[in-house]
């Protein structure tokens, strides 16, 4: 186990406790799936008013919306894999882990910064964003779209950021690297626990992850 931090120092102070969640999540993927990839993204809300217009009356914004999310995109990957076993592909298990951060900035409205996981052997990265393929950036879409009771149209797929470089690679059979890719992969995740721009409140969530 390692027990220091390689943290993104521009980010600081740091929600210690988010760190350490943000550790275990990457722990518990790799005791699974030696082969992990980690992919970062964030999740926006589409533009709308507080009235009566026909997009309010359908965006569904209530309290769990990261949880049906995930049961949505856990949900396409698992229905992927069975598509692919049926037509006589490999396939290797894929147990879908995450942790996601919410906040506020100028906005009014907040954004998610979210971190998933996945087994390397099955998905190697998200694939290309036009979601006209079905891959792994697509299914992630078609879930944030889901869980937001939006129609999957083009206009939306932008509620979806790919930033740059969204991949991390962890093998936890390789000894000799497996620290570096670790020490990469919390420096780039340490922006997430950074305590500016953190929405804090008794009544919604701020941090949520896997929890084994």
């Amino acid at each position: 186990m390692i027990n220091t931090y390689n943290l993104d120092m521009r980010h600081a102070p740091f929600n210690d406790r988010y760190l350490q969640r943000l550790s275990g999540v990457i722990f518990n993927a790799v005791r699974e799936h030696p082969r992990t990839t980690a992919i970062r993204i964030d999740l926006h809300l589409p533009d709308y008013k507080d009235n009566e217009d026909s997009l309010t009356c359908i965006v569904n914004i209530n309290q769990g919306l990261m949880s049906r999310f995930i049961e949505a995109l856990d949900a396409r990957i698992q229905a992927f894999l069975k598509h692919k076993a049926q037509t006589g592909i490999r396939t290797y298990p894929c147990h879908l882990r995450y942790a996601w951060v919410k906040e506020k900035a100028d906005s009014d409205k907040p954004h998610w910064h979210v971190v998933l996981f996945v087994n390397k052997d099955t998905f190697k990265g998200p694939g290309d964003y036009n979601g006209r393929t079905r891959n792994l950036a697509s299914m992630i879409q078609a879930s944030w779209s889901s869980a937001l009771n939006l129609p999957l149209a083009i206009e939306y797929l932008t509620l979806v950021h790919f930033p740059n470089n969204p991949c991390y690679y962890l093998n936890s059979n390789k000894a000799a690297v497996f620290p570096d890719s670790y020490d990469d992969l919390m420096f780039r995740l340490s922006y997430m626990a950074k305590e500016r721009t953190k929405v804090y409140s008794k009544t919604e969530r701020s941090f949520g992850c896997s929890q084994s």
